[in-house]
């Protein structure tokens, strides 16, 4: 019975974070870390917490695929490089 409460919290765990994630923008890693590194020890809880925190937004990018806006995701990304290195300019600017 034990050997199957484990992977049913889990699968639970993981419903319930992602709703809630989807819902309220609230961060999955921040609800399912905790019960994860109490369920299956510090190491196992963070990897499972980083893996499912990557895949999760792989899968909501699947469900809304259609509503993407790709002509401002198309003005979005090329600022989104040339930020660290305006960063990186000013932090190393002489004084």
């Amino acid at each position: 019975m034990s050997e199957l409460l484990i992977p049913a919290a889990v699968v639970g765990l993981v419903v319930v974070a992602s709703a809630l994630q989807r819902v309220t923008g609230l961060g999955f890693a921040m609800v399912v870390s905790p019960f994860f590194v109490v369920m299956l020890g510090p190491h196992s809880g963070v990897m499972l917490t980083n893996i499912l925190g990557g895949a999760m937004p792989l899968i909501m990018l699947a469900a809304v695929w259609r509503d993407i806006e790709w002509r401002r995701i198309a003005w979005i990304v090329p600022r989104r490089f040339s930020s660290p290195r305006s960063s990186h300019g000013s932090l190393n600017a002489p004084t």
